[in-house]
């Protein structure tokens, strides 16, 4: 299992729906359903994207229950509202699960529509930046140090 999409139906009497590896299916509770659903549910123990309350606030239109999960090696899990809404005027939740990052607005575009929803363009624009800053972090971090290593050297004299 490469990618999973889990959505709440529009209509609130319908069973959920799933799109998993880019075969869309309502839940019948089927075992593939069940083992994509603990994946996405255990991913929620990962730790948090840093900087995501920051990114937030520079897109204000992003999904305020915006959570993005990375784990160590490298998937990621987002969890958010499509722009749409149930028949009672509420947003769309959804999980995202990924292990292929590179291409998950892409992904998350084609398994949205596949499910007939639209994502948060804000919310995109975010998950983009947040892989930015994971794939930049030893950059950051040499530069943390370097800066450190200045101010040291300065105190020193």
């Amino acid at each position: 299992m490469e990618t999973v999409l889990w959505y709440q139906n529009a209509e609130i009497n319908k069973p959920d729906g799933f799109v998993i590896d880019g075969e869309h299916q309502f839940n019948e509770d089927t075992h593939i359903q069940q083992e994509a659903f603990t994946t996405l549910t255990n991913s929620r123990k990962w730790p948090k994207a840093r900087f995501l309350s920051f990114l937030k606030r520079r897109y204000p239109n992003a999904s305020v229950q915006l959570q993005i999960y990375i784990s160590q090696s490298g998937e990621l899990m987002v969890q958010s509202h499509f722009i749409n809404r149930d028949e009672k005027g509420r947003l769309i939740p959804y999980m995202f699960y990924t292990k292929k990052v590179d291409s998950i607005s892409s992904d998350l575009k084609e398994y949205a529509q596949k499910a007939g929803m639209k994502p948060n363009e804000n919310d995109l624009i975010i998950i983009k930046e947040v892989i930015e800053l994971r794939k930049n972090r030893a950059v950051i971090y040499v530069g943390g140090a370097i800066v450190v290593g200045l101010i040291a050297l300065l105190l020193w004299k």
